[in-house]
């Protein structure tokens, strides 16, 4: 029985810890998918990590791969893969993201060869692009000619050109508490309703009551204001009861949607934003 078995072994029950939960699974080191579509399948290979750290040699020009770091899925694919294969296996990187609960982060982001941003390049073990910065404001001589003999003009740096005016203007003047409070006082007079919605799960819910007011740098907000402005219709004219015209109001309901956005926030609430 287990008693016996775990004398033999001398153990007792008490160092038995208990299993971690599915949600609770943490990848020590990436694991790198290579794509790989056959007759009416697809597979993929894991591909052979040196000291379990991700090199760069692994990526071939041929091929497209997944590369899951559990922080951040990517999908790499060379300049010589076709567009089927690219989305086949973007979308075998979402699913295989919804395998974990994962923290918030971004979605699958595709890096084409060449195209690599420095955190993608930070993942990997000895991948630092170097550039010499010696040759860097020299110009550029023409080889007919001796570099003595060469009249150097501003042309001849590639310097950017760069708008430096607002750098002279003057100090904008600080605005008073009086002329804020003015400023607050006539949003207020024509704003009807506000509701406020906060990015959770995917999806703007709407934000509780209490919590209206506090920004955290980690989420981001959308506020839909509703207001009500009196407008003049100058065809619209109405006689009052001392014989003179007056012009009547029509209130005209407009809507404004501000989204506020923090540090540190996912850029998925911004994206679900803009197309929804």
């Amino acid at each position: 029985n287990l008693d016996e078995f775990m004398k033999q072994l001398g153990v007792t029950r008490d160092f038995i810890v208990e299993n971690k939960s599915f949600d609770e699974i943490h990848l020590s080191r990436p694991i790198v998918y290579r794509l790989h579509v056959g007759s009416g399948y697809i597979e993929l290979p894991q591909a052979e990590l040196t000291g379990n750290r991700l090199t760069r040699d692994i990526l071939k020009t041929d091929s497209v791969y997944i590369i899951d770091c559990w922080d951040d899925v990517y999908v790499w694919s060379g300049k010589k893969t076709t567009r089927i294969i690219k989305e086949a296996a973007r979308r075998l990187a979402c699913q295989l993201e919804k395998f974990f609960i994962r923290p918030v982060s971004e979605s699958v982001q595709v890096v084409r060869e060449g195209q690599e941003s420095v955190i993608f390049k930070s993942h990997f073990y000895g991948w630092d692009d170097i550039c010499d910065a010696s040759d860097i404001g020299k110009p550029k001589l023409d080889k007919t000619l001796n570099a003595k003999d060469k009249f150097l003009t501003h042309e001849d740096f590639n310097l950017p050109k760069m708008d430096i005016s607002n750098i002279f203007m003057p100090r904008q003047l600080h605005l008073t508490d009086d002329y804020c409070q003015s400023m607050l006082d006539a949003v207020d007079e024509y704003l009807d309703k506000m509701d406020c919605y906060i990015f959770y799960n995917k999806l703007f819910i709407k934000l509780p009551e209490p919590e209206r007011g506090q920004f955290y740098s980690n989420e981001c907000y959308v506020f839909l204001c509703k207001t009500v402005i009196p407008v003049h219709d100058p065809n619209a004219v109405s006689t009052s009861s001392d014989g003179e015209e007056e012009i009547e109001c029509k209130m005209e309901i407009k809507y404004r949607v501000f989204f506020w956005e923090g540090r540190h926030c996912s850029r998925t609430g911004f994206l679900t934003f803009s197309f929804s």
